[in-house]
């Protein structure tokens, strides 16, 4: 659990500040769900039985920028390795 104002994390509501297109009672009905909306992605699953969730946002730029660039040189690298 990570926030810039750490009083934040036990008191607050993540749906306070989060942009998130759900109310709480439809994001937080037991379904695992992950989504991207207006450049976020949104992920959340319920922790096992109990009635606390794990929410994941960022921006979808966190998956698409350096990190997917290394992963397609590396496959383009692993495929000529394997073809020679």
């Amino acid at each position: 659990m990570t926030h810039t104002d750490t009083e934040k994390i036990a008191r607050d509501s993540y749906f306070d500040e989060s942009s998130v297109p759900y109310k709480a009672h439809d994001f937080l009905d037991g379904t695992p769900k992950a989504f991207v909306h207006k450049g976020r992605f949104y992920a959340v699953s319920q922790i096992g039985s109990t009635p606390w969730f794990v929410v994941v946002d960022g921006p979808v730029s966190d998956f698409s920028g350096g990190f997917v660039k290394v992963i397609i040189i590396i496959a383009i690298v692993l495929r000529a390795f394997f073809m020679l």
